[in-house]
């Protein structure tokens, strides 16, 4: 059993109501997500290697590599507003 309300002190409550708790709730469910996906693509990533031969799966990444470094250096912001 916990004393923590035996000195006098109430537990503190939590403020999620406003947009800057609803903000930071958001940011951390996207993380989580974005965490869940990264470990889904290692499984699957790895499986890979199960199933096709090594040597495949090795071109198959660094082409993805080459086109994801494409993009990234070739992206601007400015070039894509929605009207």
């Amino acid at each position: 059993m916990t004393d923590a309300t035996a000195n006098g002190f109430a537990p503190r409550a939590i403020d999620v109501s406003s947009d800057a708790a609803r903000a930071r709730i958001r940011k951390r469910y996207r993380a989580e997500t974005r965490f869940r996906a990264y470990g889904i693509f290692a499984v699957l990533f790895a499986l890979a290697f199960l199933v096709v031969p090594p040597e495949t799966v090795a071109i198959s990444f660094a082409g993805a590599l080459v086109v994801n470094l494409v993009i990234a250096v070739n992206h601007r912001r400015d070039r894509y507003i929605a009207a």
